[in-house]
């Protein structure tokens, strides 16, 4: 069985489809570098990422998909799921394998796997927007504390900042990192802040340790 490691990066899981063309290779599994490596593995093929070839992958699927196939692979990669690393890796190879868009072909259990993969994260964002609710703490900052099972900032930040267009986007402050316990504050070891600051062309993430705001909060949720 042949087996290609990468370093857990959608620009590496790009890197290996140009790889496995490259090197006329149609690997069983990609694992991501240091996870165990399956039973049967008898051959290894370490991913370096390079932007340049994860760049060509890209502009070849923008020739090849619809938009919205597109959307669709970006939005399944934010759930960061390992267990999507093989399928949406072989999602992307039959692509190009194929010449063709294999986005309807759902008796394809790869194509099934990442397109439920999306629907999930998708299902996951609409909830957010719904539900996430900002409190105002004593500096003015607006804080919302959520702990998503995916990464759903990239597809949400557009709404609250729309939500909070009379405030700087740099205040409005996503807690997105996993609560610990069931209780609120008083039961947080370590709560991270990422900020998406617009304000920047680079849509940078700003982190901040968040200890450091608890007595800045008026009220719990």
């Amino acid at each position: 069985m042949l087996v290609y490691t990468f370093d857990r990066t959608f620009d590496g899981l790009l890197t290996a489809v140009f790889d496995a063309f490259a090197l006329h290779q149609q690997p069983e599994e990609l694992v991501a570098e240091g996870d165990v490596l399956p039973m049967f593995c008898d051959e290894v093929h370490q991913v370096a990422t390079a932007s340049d070839k994860s760049g060509r992958v890209w502009r070849g699927l923008e020739k090849q998909l619809k938009r919205e196939t597109l959307h669709l692979i970006a939005v399944s990669w934010l759930s960061e799921a390992r267990e999507l690393y093989t399928p949406l890796f072989h999602y992307i190879y039959k692509v190009f394998q194929l010449k063709a868009d294999i986005s309807t072909n759902f008796s394809d259990a790869d194509v099934l796997y990442v397109t439920n993969t999306a629907r999930r994260v998708m299902h996951e964002q609409h909830r957010m927007k719904q539900f996430v609710r900002f409190q105002k703490a004593k500096d003015g900052t607006y804080l919302g504390v959520v702990s998503p099972d995916n990464d759903v900032l990239p597809l949400i930040i557009d709404h609250f900042a729309d939500r909070f267009r009379d405030l700087l986007l740099g205040q409005l402050e996503l807690l997105l990192q996993a609560l610990q316990g069931s209780g609120f504050l008083d039961r947080v070891e370590v709560l991270a802040l990422d900020v998406l600051d617009q304000r920047h062309g680079d849509g940078r993430f700003v982190r901040h340790v968040a200890h450091q705001r608890r007595d800045l909060f008026q009220s719990g949720l």
